[in-house]
Protein backbone atom coordinates (compact mmCIF):
# COMPACT_ATOMS: atom_id res chain seq x y z
CA UNK A 1 0.00 0.00 0.00
CA UNK A 2 2.82 1.91 0.71
CA UNK A 3 4.66 1.42 -2.34
CA UNK A 4 1.60 1.94 -4.28
CA UNK A 5 0.44 5.71 -2.77
CA UNK A 6 4.59 6.65 -3.27
CA UNK A 7 3.87 5.46 -7.35
CA UNK A 8 0.63 7.47 -7.29
CA UNK A 9 2.30 10.91 -5.81
CA UNK A 10 5.60 10.35 -7.56
CA UNK A 11 4.65 9.50 -10.52
CA UNK A 12 1.05 9.74 -11.70
CA UNK A 13 0.56 13.18 -9.50
CA UNK A 14 3.76 14.21 -10.17
CA UNK A 15 3.35 17.69 -12.45
CA UNK A 16 0.80 18.27 -10.35
CA UNK A 17 2.49 18.16 -6.72
CA UNK A 18 5.34 19.63 -8.58
CA UNK A 19 3.59 22.45 -9.18
CA UNK A 20 2.13 22.87 -5.67
CA UNK A 21 5.38 22.21 -4.10
CA UNK A 22 6.92 25.14 -6.19
CA UNK A 23 3.85 27.20 -4.79
CA UNK A 24 4.96 26.73 -1.66
CA UNK A 25 8.95 27.14 -2.58
CA UNK A 26 8.68 29.90 -4.45
CA UNK A 27 6.97 33.20 -3.87
CA UNK A 28 6.68 36.64 -5.73
CA UNK A 29 7.15 40.12 -3.73
CA UNK A 30 6.04 43.19 -4.85
CA UNK A 31 8.14 46.59 -4.57
CA UNK A 32 7.02 49.47 -5.21
CA UNK A 33 8.30 52.02 -7.79
CA UNK A 34 9.44 55.59 -6.82
CA UNK A 35 6.37 58.12 -8.11
CA UNK A 36 7.30 60.86 -10.45
CA UNK A 37 7.72 64.50 -9.05
CA UNK A 38 5.97 67.21 -9.61
CA UNK A 39 7.54 70.41 -10.46
CA UNK A 40 6.06 74.60 -11.43
CA UNK A 41 6.62 75.80 -14.64
CA UNK A 42 9.77 77.41 -13.12
CA UNK A 43 11.38 74.38 -11.65
CA UNK A 44 10.20 74.27 -7.85
CA UNK A 45 9.86 70.81 -6.55
CA UNK A 46 6.25 70.86 -5.56
CA UNK A 47 5.75 66.83 -4.87
CA UNK A 48 8.12 64.04 -4.12
CA UNK A 49 8.41 60.69 -3.24
CA UNK A 50 10.82 59.37 -1.00
CA UNK A 51 11.50 55.22 0.17
CA UNK A 52 12.67 53.94 3.35
CA UNK A 53 13.32 50.17 3.76
CA UNK A 54 12.25 48.83 7.28
CA UNK A 55 12.96 45.08 8.57
CA UNK A 56 9.83 43.18 8.94
CA UNK A 57 10.81 41.72 12.52
CA UNK A 58 7.59 39.39 12.77
CA UNK A 59 8.53 37.71 9.23
CA UNK A 60 11.89 37.54 10.31
CA UNK A 61 12.00 35.85 13.13
CA UNK A 62 9.05 33.69 12.42
CA UNK A 63 9.78 30.04 13.23
CA UNK A 64 13.65 30.36 14.41
CA UNK A 65 14.74 29.90 17.93
CA UNK A 66 17.45 29.04 19.99
CA UNK A 67 21.12 30.48 18.65
CA UNK A 68 19.95 31.00 15.71
CA UNK A 69 17.40 33.33 16.74
CA UNK A 70 20.46 35.35 18.66
CA UNK A 71 22.69 35.25 15.82
CA UNK A 72 19.80 36.92 13.85
CA UNK A 73 19.11 39.53 16.38
CA UNK A 74 22.30 40.77 16.43
CA UNK A 75 22.58 40.52 12.38
CA UNK A 76 19.47 42.41 12.77
CA UNK A 77 21.41 45.24 15.24
CA UNK A 78 23.93 45.60 12.54
CA UNK A 79 22.25 46.16 10.01
CA UNK A 80 20.04 48.81 11.19
CA UNK A 81 22.81 50.81 13.37
CA UNK A 82 20.69 49.62 16.64
CA UNK A 83 21.36 47.31 19.77
CA UNK A 84 20.07 44.55 20.46
CA UNK A 85 18.24 45.37 23.30
CA UNK A 86 16.27 47.72 20.73
CA UNK A 87 15.92 44.89 18.61
CA UNK A 88 14.24 42.92 21.49
CA UNK A 89 12.52 45.92 22.76
CA UNK A 90 10.96 46.29 18.74
CA UNK A 91 10.29 42.94 18.88
CA UNK A 92 7.61 43.04 22.41
CA UNK A 93 6.14 45.83 20.76
CA UNK A 94 5.37 44.27 17.47
CA UNK A 95 7.37 47.63 15.07
CA UNK A 96 9.42 47.72 12.15
CA UNK A 97 13.04 48.99 12.14
CA UNK A 98 14.69 51.01 9.53
CA UNK A 99 17.51 49.70 7.70
CA UNK A 100 20.49 51.76 7.05
CA UNK A 101 20.78 54.15 4.44
CA UNK A 102 24.48 53.14 3.64
CA UNK A 103 23.61 49.90 3.13
CA UNK A 104 22.99 48.94 -0.43
CA UNK A 105 21.50 45.72 0.00
CA UNK A 106 20.18 43.71 3.29
CA UNK A 107 20.73 40.22 4.56
CA UNK A 108 18.99 37.53 2.83
CA UNK A 109 17.52 36.86 6.32
CA UNK A 110 15.92 39.48 6.79
CA UNK A 111 12.24 40.15 5.39
CA UNK A 112 12.31 44.32 3.81
CA UNK A 113 9.44 46.26 3.50
CA UNK A 114 9.72 49.11 1.54
CA UNK A 115 7.77 52.34 2.69
CA UNK A 116 6.74 55.30 0.47
CA UNK A 117 6.14 58.66 1.39
CA UNK A 118 4.65 61.01 -0.59
CA UNK A 119 6.04 65.10 0.26
CA UNK A 120 4.71 67.70 -0.79
CA UNK A 121 6.43 70.71 -0.54
CA UNK A 122 4.04 73.99 -0.86
CA UNK A 123 1.17 74.94 1.20
CA UNK A 124 -2.14 77.03 -0.06
CA UNK A 125 -4.49 76.75 -3.11
CA UNK A 126 -2.14 74.98 -5.04
CA UNK A 127 -3.72 71.29 -3.30
CA UNK A 128 -6.73 72.02 -5.21
CA UNK A 129 -4.61 71.48 -8.81
CA UNK A 130 -1.94 68.92 -7.32
CA UNK A 131 -4.25 66.83 -5.03
CA UNK A 132 -2.91 63.41 -3.24
CA UNK A 133 -2.22 60.07 -2.95
CA UNK A 134 -3.52 57.27 -0.59
CA UNK A 135 -1.45 54.99 1.94
CA UNK A 136 -0.65 53.00 -1.62
CA UNK A 137 0.73 56.08 -3.13
CA UNK A 138 -2.67 56.13 -5.74
CA UNK A 139 -3.66 59.48 -6.81
CA UNK A 140 -6.58 60.35 -5.11
CA UNK A 141 -7.76 63.67 -6.43
CA UNK A 142 -6.17 66.96 -8.32
CA UNK A 143 -3.93 66.20 -11.18
CA UNK A 144 -2.45 63.44 -9.07
CA UNK A 145 -5.28 61.70 -9.85
CA UNK A 146 -5.98 62.59 -13.12
CA UNK A 147 -2.01 61.63 -14.27
CA UNK A 148 -1.82 58.71 -12.03
CA UNK A 149 -1.27 56.75 -15.42
CA UNK A 150 1.84 58.95 -15.86
CA UNK A 151 3.05 59.78 -12.62
CA UNK A 152 3.12 56.22 -11.03
CA UNK A 153 5.58 53.78 -12.63
CA UNK A 154 5.54 50.45 -12.61
CA UNK A 155 6.43 48.13 -9.83
CA UNK A 156 9.42 45.75 -9.46
CA UNK A 157 9.02 41.65 -8.84
CA UNK A 158 11.44 39.64 -6.63
CA UNK A 159 11.14 35.80 -7.06
CA UNK A 160 11.84 34.62 -3.35
CA UNK A 161 12.76 30.91 -2.69
CA UNK A 162 11.80 29.75 1.13
CA UNK A 163 12.03 26.92 3.10
CA UNK A 164 9.41 25.12 5.33
CA UNK A 165 9.83 27.34 7.55
CA UNK A 166 8.53 30.07 5.04
CA UNK A 167 12.03 31.60 5.87
CA UNK A 168 14.05 33.08 2.75
CA UNK A 169 16.53 31.30 1.33
CA UNK A 170 17.45 33.04 -2.17
CA UNK A 171 16.08 35.84 -3.66
CA UNK A 172 16.69 37.58 -7.21
CA UNK A 173 14.89 40.33 -8.91
CA UNK A 174 11.98 39.10 -12.19
CA UNK A 175 11.66 42.89 -12.56
CA UNK A 176 12.92 46.03 -11.08
CA UNK A 177 10.65 48.80 -10.32
CA UNK A 178 10.62 51.63 -13.11
CA UNK A 179 10.04 55.42 -11.62
CA UNK A 180 7.05 57.32 -12.69
CA UNK A 181 7.65 60.54 -14.89
CA UNK A 182 8.53 63.59 -13.99
CA UNK A 183 5.18 66.23 -14.22
CA UNK A 184 6.24 69.83 -15.05
CA UNK A 185 2.93 72.19 -14.26
CA UNK A 186 2.07 75.73 -16.25
CA UNK A 187 0.98 77.04 -12.96
CA UNK A 188 3.71 79.96 -11.50
CA UNK A 189 4.02 78.62 -7.56
CA UNK A 190 5.66 81.95 -6.69
CA UNK A 191 2.85 84.29 -8.31
CA UNK A 192 -0.22 81.64 -6.96
CA UNK A 193 1.66 82.49 -3.96
CA UNK A 194 1.38 86.31 -4.50
CA UNK A 195 -2.19 86.09 -5.41
CA UNK A 196 -2.71 84.35 -2.13
CA UNK A 197 -1.77 87.24 -0.55
CA UNK A 198 -3.33 89.88 -2.56
CA UNK A 199 -6.51 88.18 -2.04
CA UNK A 200 -6.58 87.31 1.80
CA UNK A 201 -8.68 90.55 3.01
CA UNK A 202 -11.75 88.85 1.09
CA UNK A 203 -13.84 86.99 3.43
CA UNK A 204 -15.89 84.96 1.47
CA UNK A 205 -14.97 82.36 -0.88
CA UNK A 206 -13.31 83.25 -4.49
CA UNK A 207 -12.10 82.39 -7.47
CA UNK A 208 -8.85 83.61 -9.60
CA UNK A 209 -7.72 81.98 -12.92
CA UNK A 210 -4.70 83.82 -14.77
CA UNK A 211 -4.40 81.98 -18.39
CA UNK A 212 -2.69 82.28 -21.36
CA UNK A 213 -5.00 82.28 -24.30
CA UNK A 214 -3.22 81.54 -27.01
CA UNK A 215 -1.23 78.18 -25.28
CA UNK A 216 -4.42 77.73 -22.97
CA UNK A 217 -1.98 77.24 -20.19
CA UNK A 218 -3.27 78.21 -16.40
CA UNK A 219 -0.86 80.49 -14.90
CA UNK A 220 -2.27 80.42 -11.13
CA UNK A 221 -6.17 78.89 -10.36
CA UNK A 222 -6.53 79.97 -7.04
CA UNK A 223 -9.50 78.43 -5.27
CA UNK A 224 -10.64 79.21 -1.93
CA UNK A 225 -11.38 77.95 0.97
CA UNK A 226 -8.80 75.31 0.54
CA UNK A 227 -7.30 71.95 1.79
CA UNK A 228 -3.64 71.07 2.12
CA UNK A 229 -2.30 68.37 0.48
CA UNK A 230 0.60 67.90 2.93
CA UNK A 231 -2.21 67.07 5.61
CA UNK A 232 -3.93 65.00 3.42
CA UNK A 233 -1.24 62.21 3.52
CA UNK A 234 -0.95 62.33 7.13
CA UNK A 235 -3.33 59.90 9.33
CA UNK A 236 -6.67 61.21 10.34
CA UNK A 237 -9.19 60.27 13.46
CA UNK A 238 -12.23 59.23 12.45
CA UNK A 239 -13.50 63.04 14.22
CA UNK A 240 -10.88 64.72 12.36
CA UNK A 241 -11.86 63.75 8.66
CA UNK A 242 -15.76 63.78 9.77
CA UNK A 243 -14.61 67.60 10.66
CA UNK A 244 -13.20 67.87 7.08
CA UNK A 245 -15.76 66.24 5.24
CA UNK A 246 -18.49 68.19 7.35
CA UNK A 247 -17.02 71.42 6.89
CA UNK A 248 -19.16 74.16 5.51
CA UNK A 249 -17.03 76.01 3.48
CA UNK A 250 -16.71 73.16 1.18
CA UNK A 251 -12.99 73.32 1.42
CA UNK A 252 -12.69 70.36 -0.84
CA UNK A 253 -14.98 71.84 -3.99
CA UNK A 254 -11.89 73.35 -6.34
CA UNK A 255 -15.05 76.40 -7.11
CA UNK A 256 -13.20 77.31 -10.77
CA UNK A 257 -14.34 74.58 -11.89
CA UNK A 258 -17.09 72.72 -9.58
CA UNK A 259 -19.67 75.51 -9.02
CA UNK A 260 -21.81 76.83 -11.20
CA UNK A 261 -22.87 80.86 -10.87
CA UNK A 262 -25.45 83.20 -12.68
CA UNK A 263 -22.34 85.40 -14.40
CA UNK A 264 -24.81 88.98 -14.72
CA UNK A 265 -22.66 91.04 -16.50
CA UNK A 266 -20.26 89.27 -17.65
CA UNK A 267 -22.48 87.98 -20.20
CA UNK A 268 -23.19 91.04 -22.20
CA UNK A 269 -20.03 90.58 -24.47
CA UNK A 270 -21.41 87.22 -25.27
CA UNK A 271 -24.80 88.58 -25.93
CA UNK A 272 -23.08 90.33 -28.04
CA UNK A 273 -21.19 87.93 -29.90
CA UNK A 274 -24.81 86.15 -30.18
CA UNK A 275 -25.59 89.21 -32.22
CA UNK A 276 -22.77 88.65 -34.78
CA UNK A 277 -23.76 85.66 -35.61
CA UNK A 278 -27.21 86.66 -36.98
CA UNK A 279 -26.84 88.40 -40.23
CA UNK A 280 -24.90 91.34 -41.11
CA UNK A 281 -28.08 93.16 -41.21
CA UNK A 282 -28.81 92.29 -37.69
CA UNK A 283 -25.48 93.34 -36.47
CA UNK A 284 -25.07 96.41 -38.59
CA UNK A 285 -28.28 97.37 -37.43
CA UNK A 286 -27.56 96.54 -33.41
CA UNK A 287 -24.85 98.67 -33.82
CA UNK A 288 -26.17 101.71 -35.22
CA UNK A 289 -29.82 101.09 -33.54
CA UNK A 290 -29.65 104.23 -30.39
CA UNK A 291 -31.99 103.97 -27.19
CA UNK A 292 -32.95 105.94 -24.47
CA UNK A 293 -32.29 104.65 -21.18
CA UNK A 294 -34.20 105.63 -18.35
CA UNK A 295 -33.52 103.01 -16.00
CA UNK A 296 -35.76 100.39 -16.77
CA UNK A 297 -37.55 98.43 -19.66
CA UNK A 298 -40.88 98.35 -19.45
CA UNK A 299 -43.19 95.05 -20.37
CA UNK A 300 -46.54 94.81 -20.69
CA UNK A 301 -48.37 91.69 -19.38
CA UNK A 302 -50.87 89.67 -20.35
CA UNK A 303 -53.00 91.05 -17.75
CA UNK A 304 -52.70 94.24 -18.82
CA UNK A 305 -50.34 95.77 -16.39
CA UNK A 306 -47.16 96.49 -16.99
CA UNK A 307 -43.93 94.93 -15.34
CA UNK A 308 -40.35 97.19 -15.30
CA UNK A 309 -36.99 95.22 -15.58
CA UNK A 310 -34.86 97.47 -14.10
CA UNK A 311 -31.41 99.29 -15.37
CA UNK A 312 -28.45 99.28 -12.31
CA UNK A 313 -28.24 103.01 -12.77
CA UNK A 314 -32.35 103.73 -11.25
CA UNK A 315 -32.30 107.04 -13.41
CA UNK A 316 -30.58 105.59 -16.35
CA UNK A 317 -27.57 106.13 -18.62
CA UNK A 318 -29.86 107.96 -21.26
CA UNK A 319 -28.81 107.89 -24.86
CA UNK A 320 -26.70 104.31 -25.53
CA UNK A 321 -25.66 102.17 -28.35
CA UNK A 322 -24.31 98.56 -27.92
CA UNK A 323 -20.25 100.32 -27.71
CA UNK A 324 -21.51 102.30 -24.72
CA UNK A 325 -24.07 99.71 -23.34
CA UNK A 326 -20.65 97.53 -23.23
CA UNK A 327 -19.02 100.24 -21.90
CA UNK A 328 -21.51 101.47 -18.90
CA UNK A 329 -23.08 97.81 -19.03
CA UNK A 330 -26.54 99.33 -19.11
CA UNK A 331 -29.07 96.68 -18.79
CA UNK A 332 -31.97 98.03 -20.59
CA UNK A 333 -29.88 98.22 -24.09
CA UNK A 334 -29.28 93.85 -23.58
CA UNK A 335 -33.11 93.68 -22.13
CA UNK A 336 -34.09 94.65 -26.04
CA UNK A 337 -31.04 93.24 -27.26
CA UNK A 338 -32.38 90.05 -25.96
CA UNK A 339 -35.96 90.47 -26.94
CA UNK A 340 -34.50 90.95 -30.49
CA UNK A 341 -32.68 87.49 -30.36
CA UNK A 342 -34.77 85.41 -28.69
CA UNK A 343 -34.03 82.32 -26.32
CA UNK A 344 -33.70 79.94 -29.07
CA UNK A 345 -31.33 81.81 -31.29
CA UNK A 346 -29.27 82.35 -27.72
CA UNK A 347 -29.28 78.81 -26.67
CA UNK A 348 -28.09 77.61 -30.33
CA UNK A 349 -25.27 80.02 -29.78
CA UNK A 350 -24.38 78.42 -26.68
CA UNK A 351 -23.46 75.50 -28.42
CA UNK A 352 -21.69 77.22 -31.31
CA UNK A 353 -19.54 79.30 -29.12
CA UNK A 354 -18.63 76.53 -26.53
CA UNK A 355 -20.09 78.43 -23.68
CA UNK A 356 -21.19 75.35 -21.63
CA UNK A 357 -18.16 73.33 -22.79
CA UNK A 358 -15.54 71.71 -20.45
CA UNK A 359 -12.42 72.84 -21.10
CA UNK A 360 -10.44 69.69 -21.08
CA UNK A 361 -8.55 70.83 -17.78
CA UNK A 362 -6.55 68.11 -16.87
CA UNK A 363 -8.87 67.98 -13.24
CA UNK A 364 -11.59 65.16 -12.24
CA UNK A 365 -15.21 66.40 -11.50
CA UNK A 366 -14.88 69.02 -14.19
CA UNK A 367 -18.81 70.17 -14.46
CA UNK A 368 -20.50 71.97 -17.31
CA UNK A 369 -22.44 74.92 -17.02
CA UNK A 370 -25.87 75.61 -17.72
CA UNK A 371 -27.34 77.75 -20.62
CA UNK A 372 -31.60 77.27 -20.44
CA UNK A 373 -34.28 77.13 -22.71
CA UNK A 374 -37.94 76.78 -23.30
CA UNK A 375 -37.35 72.70 -23.84
CA UNK A 376 -35.03 72.82 -20.90
CA UNK A 377 -36.83 74.73 -18.37
CA UNK A 378 -40.25 72.88 -19.28
CA UNK A 379 -38.39 69.17 -19.02
CA UNK A 380 -35.86 70.48 -15.64
CA UNK A 381 -38.48 72.56 -14.02
CA UNK A 382 -42.05 71.27 -15.47
CA UNK A 383 -42.58 74.57 -16.50
CA UNK A 384 -43.31 77.06 -19.02
CA UNK A 385 -40.73 79.53 -20.20
CA UNK A 386 -41.91 83.68 -19.76
CA UNK A 387 -40.75 86.48 -21.81
CA UNK A 388 -38.97 88.01 -19.01
CA UNK A 389 -37.19 84.60 -18.85
CA UNK A 390 -35.12 85.98 -21.56
CA UNK A 391 -34.45 89.25 -20.56
CA UNK A 392 -32.91 87.99 -17.52
CA UNK A 393 -31.13 85.61 -19.52
CA UNK A 394 -29.67 88.66 -21.80
CA UNK A 395 -27.93 90.26 -18.27
CA UNK A 396 -26.71 86.96 -17.13
CA UNK A 397 -29.41 85.84 -14.29
CA UNK A 398 -32.52 83.75 -14.65
CA UNK A 399 -31.44 80.05 -15.28
CA UNK A 400 -27.87 80.64 -16.81
CA UNK A 401 -25.31 79.42 -14.54
CA UNK A 402 -21.44 78.84 -15.74
CA UNK A 403 -18.38 78.11 -14.12
CA UNK A 404 -15.68 80.75 -13.26
CA UNK A 405 -13.52 78.52 -16.00
CA UNK A 406 -15.94 78.61 -18.42
CA UNK A 407 -16.31 82.52 -17.93
CA UNK A 408 -12.27 82.81 -18.46
CA UNK A 409 -12.29 80.43 -21.63
CA UNK A 410 -14.96 83.10 -23.16
CA UNK A 411 -12.48 85.89 -22.57
CA UNK A 412 -9.81 83.76 -24.82
CA UNK A 413 -12.25 83.31 -27.16
CA UNK A 414 -12.72 86.85 -27.59
CA UNK A 415 -9.72 88.15 -26.89
CA UNK A 416 -8.18 85.28 -29.73
CA UNK A 417 -10.85 86.91 -32.15
CA UNK A 418 -12.99 83.82 -32.20
CA UNK A 419 -9.80 81.23 -31.68
CA UNK A 420 -9.86 79.31 -28.33
CA UNK A 421 -7.06 76.57 -26.75
CA UNK A 422 -7.84 73.25 -24.92
CA UNK A 423 -7.20 74.33 -21.24
CA UNK A 424 -3.97 72.77 -19.91
CA UNK A 425 -2.14 72.71 -16.50
CA UNK A 426 1.11 71.47 -18.13
CA UNK A 427 3.54 73.31 -19.26
CA UNK A 428 4.23 73.44 -23.03
CA UNK A 429 1.56 71.31 -23.27
CA UNK A 430 1.34 71.90 -26.89
CA UNK A 431 -2.98 72.22 -26.59
CA UNK A 432 -4.57 72.09 -29.99
CA UNK A 433 -6.53 75.53 -30.79
CA UNK A 434 -10.06 75.39 -32.78
CA UNK A 435 -11.40 77.92 -34.28
CA UNK A 436 -14.73 78.56 -33.08
CA UNK A 437 -16.55 81.74 -34.52
CA UNK A 438 -15.43 83.22 -37.83
CA UNK A 439 -16.26 86.71 -37.81
CA UNK A 440 -14.66 90.04 -40.26
CA UNK A 441 -11.78 91.75 -38.32
CA UNK A 442 -13.93 94.63 -37.89
CA UNK A 443 -16.47 93.03 -35.60
CA UNK A 444 -13.34 91.85 -32.93
CA UNK A 445 -11.87 95.36 -33.24
CA UNK A 446 -15.04 97.01 -32.05
CA UNK A 447 -15.94 94.66 -29.48
CA UNK A 448 -12.40 94.98 -28.11
CA UNK A 449 -12.56 98.35 -28.16
CA UNK A 450 -15.79 98.53 -26.23
CA UNK A 451 -14.21 96.19 -23.94
CA UNK A 452 -11.32 98.64 -23.64
CA UNK A 453 -13.76 101.62 -23.31
CA UNK A 454 -14.61 99.75 -19.94
CA UNK A 455 -11.18 100.56 -18.53
CA UNK A 456 -9.70 103.48 -19.80
CA UNK A 457 -12.77 105.56 -20.94
CA UNK A 458 -14.68 108.00 -18.26
CA UNK A 459 -17.91 106.39 -17.53
CA UNK A 460 -16.46 102.92 -18.02
CA UNK A 461 -17.52 100.58 -15.25
CA UNK A 462 -14.00 100.08 -14.29
CA UNK A 463 -12.67 103.05 -15.03
CA UNK A 464 -12.08 104.19 -11.74
CA UNK A 465 -10.55 101.28 -10.74
CA UNK A 466 -7.36 101.52 -13.27
CA UNK A 467 -7.16 105.28 -13.22
CA UNK A 468 -3.22 105.82 -13.25
CA UNK A 469 -2.41 102.49 -14.67
CA UNK A 470 0.09 103.03 -17.52
CA UNK A 471 -1.53 99.99 -19.03
CA UNK A 472 -4.80 100.78 -18.84
CA UNK A 473 -5.14 101.92 -22.39
CA UNK A 474 -3.86 98.31 -23.85
CA UNK A 475 -5.99 96.70 -21.32
CA UNK A 476 -10.34 94.91 -22.42
CA UNK A 477 -12.60 94.24 -19.61
CA UNK A 478 -16.08 93.44 -17.75
CA UNK A 479 -17.40 93.87 -14.97
CA UNK A 480 -20.32 91.87 -13.55
CA UNK A 481 -22.23 92.01 -10.73
CA UNK A 482 -24.47 88.81 -9.90
CA UNK A 483 -27.95 88.42 -8.02
CA UNK A 484 -28.20 85.69 -5.19
CA UNK A 485 -31.61 85.75 -4.69
CA UNK A 486 -30.57 87.49 -1.38
CA UNK A 487 -31.82 90.85 -1.03
CA UNK A 488 -28.66 93.18 -2.08
CA UNK A 489 -26.44 90.40 -2.13
CA UNK A 490 -24.18 89.66 -5.35
CA UNK A 491 -21.61 88.02 -6.78
CA UNK A 492 -18.46 90.21 -8.10
CA UNK A 493 -17.09 89.27 -11.42
CA UNK A 494 -14.13 90.71 -13.20
CA UNK A 495 -12.84 89.37 -16.33
CA UNK A 496 -9.59 90.98 -18.66
CA UNK A 497 -7.16 90.03 -21.34
CA UNK A 498 -4.16 92.31 -22.15
CA UNK A 499 -2.83 93.89 -24.57
CA UNK A 500 -5.88 93.71 -26.52
CA UNK A 501 -4.20 93.97 -29.87
CA UNK A 502 -2.24 90.71 -29.53
CA UNK A 503 -3.22 89.19 -26.07
CA UNK A 504 -0.84 87.32 -24.03
CA UNK A 505 -2.73 86.94 -20.72
CA UNK A 506 -6.29 86.44 -18.78
CA UNK A 507 -7.20 87.13 -15.83
CA UNK A 508 -10.92 85.99 -14.21
CA UNK A 509 -11.64 86.99 -10.46
CA UNK A 510 -15.31 85.99 -8.87
CA UNK A 511 -15.90 86.67 -5.30
CA UNK A 512 -18.64 84.60 -3.99
CA UNK A 513 -21.17 87.50 -2.51
CA UNK A 514 -18.97 89.88 -2.70
CA UNK A 515 -20.86 92.94 -3.72
CA UNK A 516 -20.76 94.90 -7.11
CA UNK A 517 -18.02 93.68 -9.43
CA UNK A 518 -16.37 97.33 -9.98
CA UNK A 519 -16.28 97.25 -5.87
CA UNK A 520 -14.98 94.11 -4.88
CA UNK A 521 -13.67 91.57 -8.01
CA UNK A 522 -12.51 95.13 -10.09
CA UNK A 523 -9.78 96.21 -7.64
CA UNK A 524 -8.76 92.74 -6.68
CA UNK A 525 -7.76 92.23 -10.79
CA UNK A 526 -5.93 95.44 -10.73
CA UNK A 527 -4.01 93.85 -8.19
CA UNK A 528 -3.35 90.63 -9.25
CA UNK A 529 -2.49 92.17 -12.99
CA UNK A 530 0.15 94.57 -11.15
CA UNK A 531 1.72 91.13 -9.93
CA UNK A 532 1.73 89.52 -13.32
CA UNK A 533 3.65 92.02 -14.52
CA UNK A 534 6.54 91.65 -12.01
CA UNK A 535 6.53 87.75 -13.01
CA UNK A 536 8.30 85.82 -15.70
CA UNK A 537 6.50 83.18 -17.40
CA UNK A 538 8.98 81.74 -19.67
Amino acid sequence: MLLGRAYQLQVVHYEENAERLDRMRLRRDLVPALRGNIYDRQGTLLANTTFRRVVDLEATFRGVYGRERTDLIRSVAAQCGVTEIEVRDAMNKAMDLPLRADLPSANVNLSVKYLLTRNYSFQGSLSHIVGYVNKASVGIAGIEYTLNHWLSGEPGQYRIEVDSRTRTLTQRWIQKPKPGKNLTLSIHYGFQKAIEEIAKPLENPYTIIVSNPKTGEILSMVSSPYYESARMVQPFTQVEWDRLQNDPNRIFINRAIQTRYNPGSLIKPWVALCSMEQSSAFFQTTIVNREICKGNFPVLTTFGDTVHYRDWVATGHGEVNLFFALQKSCNTFFYNLGSLLGIERMYDFSSVSRLTSKSGIELPNEVAGTFPSADWKKNTLHERWYYGDTLLTAIGQSYVQLTPLEMCKLFELIANEGVVARTTLIKNGQAPTTRVLDYPKAYWTFLKEALGAVISRPGGTAYSVFLGAPYALHLAGKTGTAETGLEGVYHSWFACFYPKEDPEVTVLVFVEKGGFGSATAAPVARQVFDAYLEYTFD
